[in-house]
């Protein structure tokens, strides 16, 4: 008996899964990684007189959080995405 190719039922080919997945890979980690960025950029803005030790990174959180909301660990994240999503098609 001859063997009988069997035809793919995907949709997608693999060029194709592959770059969806680099895109939701590279979200995902946008949207982790946020948080973190976000309050890296604000010890490494805030402006202290000379002698005076940088604020923790907790304190920084729990100020942020008190201040501006939850939202505010997530500002930039749309830019941020879309550049990952543009890097990950490349």
């Amino acid at each position: 008996m001859a063997k009988q190719e069997k035809k793919s039922r995907l949709l997608l080919t693999d060029e194709q899964i592959n770059t969806l997945a680099g895109a939701a890979s590279g979200a995902l980690v946008s949207v982790l990684v946020s948080p973190l960025d976000v309050i890296k950029v604000r010890i490494q803005v805030k402006r202290l007189p000379k002698g005076v030790p940088d604020t923790p990174l907790l304190v920084t959180m729990y100020r942020l959080a008190q201040r501006e909301g939850f939202r505010a660990f997530f500002k930039g994240l749309g830019t941020t995405m879309l550049v990952r999503k543009v890097i990950s098609f490349i």
